[in-house]
């Protein structure tokens, strides 16, 4: 099945015991905290911490101020707390973060979770640095139509519910060509929703949500492939699209220059199509991998005319923002936007940036 090109930041692993299987007193952190390095991501800090990668969705979801598991930065000092241990509370949380105005919607939609460890992300950085994780998370993607139709299906599982944890065992069926392998991990998702071209108004694909991951453990009597459920990050249901994990989903983005000049549009923005996005929120463009665009390359949001009068002969374009390429498939990539000077609408020109 081809890979579809989400962040969501975020896995060639091994299947490790789940974050529900064990007590609370069994999830202790070896260490009271963290300051990230060059090169650390959520997943090798988690397992270096608690000695399991797959708690990364646990401690992730704690932490409002991450918003993208690829998105953690040197001089950060991540605490950690043992599960007996009780949670830093909301008003403690809220009263950390006074200083910080810019995250308190993040910081409103905080849920505090029933158990698991527990994570405390301290930013200890300049100032005047860009604050990068004080956004929506990072956890959909663009697919095409055609990687939709490959996809396979979560269509039960042993136990007779709607809801799926970590741990379960649930039932996957694929179209006859794209038939897995017994360790295959899998990716989980859900669409949120058409995405029409804005200038052609043709359907051109749909946004995803990132719901879980799962690993396929046997193929089972008929067409139906039994997995289990590694780990969750909002509700895994029936129903449910899965897709083969990318390798370097959970690794960080590399900026890289564009080699290819591209010239396209916004196709729309995470979750609330045809809403206007800013600076550290996902879009999606019309160009990806058939079009020479690949992860980690750049590109600017160009405005013609004057803004103000709205004239347009004889103006030049000019740049309004940078977006970074997270994830390319053929047809669409999904991009962060890294810089912005104002506003970006649907059908927003993109060309690429060679520098």
């Amino acid at each position: 099945m081809k890979r579809i090109g989400v962040l969501l930041l975020l896995l060639c692993m091994t299947t490790l015991p789940s974050v529900d299987s064990r007590g609370a007193g069994e999830v202790q952190p070896s260490q009271d905290s963290h300051t990230v390095e060059p090169g650390d991501t959520l997943w090798d800090v988690t397992a270096r911490v608690f000695g399991d990668p797959f708690l990364w969705p646990r401690v992730w979801s704690y932490n409002p101020e991450i918003s993208n598991p690829n998105w953690i930065y040197p001089g950060d000092v991540i605490r950690f707390y043992p599960s007996r241990e009780p949670l830093p509370s909301r008003t403690e949380l809220i009263a950390d973060r006074r200083e910080m105005p810019q995250e308190e919607e993040a910081v409103e939609q905080y849920e505090e979770p029933e158990e698991g460890p527990a994570v405390e992300l301290v930013n200890t950085a300049p100032a005047d640095r860009a604050p990068a994780r004080q956004v929506n998370r990072f956890v959909g993607l663009f697919v095409t139509p055609k990687e939709l139709a490959e996809a396979g299906t979560l269509t039960n599982g042993r136990d007779d519910k709607m809801l799926f944890a970590t741990g379960d065992t649930v039932y996957l069926s694929f179209p006859k060509d794209k038939q897995p392998k017994p360790g295959e991990r899998y990716m989980i998702y859900r669409t949120l929703g058409r995405v029409v071209h804005p200038r052609t108004k043709e359907p051109y694909g749909f946004m995803t949500q990132v719901t879980g991951f799962a690993s396929v453990e046997a193929l089972a009597e008929g067409d139906v492939t039994r997995a289990r459920v590694d780990s969750t990050v909002v509700e895994v249901e029936r129903g449910q699209y899965v897709t083969p994990l990318m390798e370097d989903f959970f690794n960080a983005v590399q900026p890289k220059a564009t080699s290819a000049e591209v010239a396209g549009v916004v196709l729309a923005v995470q979750f609330d199509g045809g809403v206007v996005a800013g600076e550290h929120q996902v879009v999606f463009v019309d160009k990806g991998s058939s079009h020479g665009l690949f992860r980690g390359n750049r590109l600017e949001v160009v405005s013609h005319g004057d803004p103000y009068t709205g004239k347009v002969a004889g103006m030049p374009n000019h740049s309004i923002a940078e977006l970074m390429v997270m994830q390319a498939n053929e047809t669409a990539s999904t991009c962060l936007v890294t810089q912005s000077l104002r506003e970006i609408e649907p059908g927003a020109m993109v060309v690429s940036r060679m520098q």
